[in-house]
């Protein structure tokens, strides 16, 4: 949780209620602030049962800019030769590896005829991807802007393949209290079906879509983008 001076309240967690004991301690803290600004539906929620004040529900910060605005930040030469010559791929972004989430960006991979890049700096490399190692800032934009479809458990990966308006799998598991933050993404730009959850244990690949339909999503998303810098920029400005 970051508060912006005494005026505004950045709820950036991805917790989906206050622990009890915390609650006075909470409410006192958050009743010092004029303006509540959260990335989650719950988060909302929360500022809500609180102390009965309205928070808006914005975009993440790396959302605040565009597909092209993102690419002119690219420093193409801090980009390896070995990453700039990759054909094909299907991009592996993980947070919380799992032997699943490898075995399906396998197959996903088989099916749509391209290799695997997971970026990894794990101690323990995968025998079944290309790992790749020591990604700088710069090259993993690069890859998530060319890389022909994603697999990622992680937030700010599924953030950028909508951003980049990439095919893609958002890979969730049960419980985890981050999901609150990807499914309100994904729920306000209409892609909630990209969620696959770790629960399923045999994905149909034959019937399962790929491709997604963008136009409307995009739309969505500008929308969200212009109504979030509308907010912030109400708060900065008192």
């Amino acid at each position: 949780m970051v508060g912006l001076s005494n005026d505004t309240f950045f709820l950036s967690g991805s917790m989906k209620s206050i622990p009890d004991k915390y609650k006075e301690e909470y409410t006192r803290r958050l009743g010092n602030f004029y303006n509540y600004s959260v990335r989650e539906n719950d988060a909302e929620k929360i500022i809500g049962d609180l102390i009965g004040c309205k928070a808006t529900v914005d975009l993440d910060p790396t959302l605040l800019i565009n597909d092209s605005e993102w690419f002119e930040t690219i420093n193409i030469k801090n980009v390896r030769l070995n990453i700039k010559k990759m054909n094909r791929y299907l991009l592996l972004y993980t947070i919380s590896e799992s032997i699943d989430i490898i075995s399906l960006a396998k197959r996903i991979s088989k099916k749509l005829g391209l290799d695997v890049y997971y970026i990894n700096d794990r101690w323990k490399k995968s025998r079944k991807c290309c790992n790749l190692s020591h990604i700088n800032i710069d090259e993993w934009l690069y890859l998530m802007r060319n890389a022909d479809f994603i697999l990622t458990d992680s937030f700010h990966g599924t953030a950028f393949s909508v951003n980049f308006q990439k095919n893609f799998f958002s890979y969730q598991y049960k419980n985890n209290s981050k999901n609150s933050r990807i499914t309100t993404l994904l729920e306000n730009v209409g892609l909630s079906h990209r969620i696959i959850s770790n629960e399923t244990t045999d994905i149909d690949l034959e019937n399962i879509g790929f491709s997604v339909d963008y136009p409307e999503s995009a739309n969505l998303l500008n929308t969200l983008r212009t109504k979030s810098i509308n907010n912030l920029k109400e708060i900065i400005n008192g």
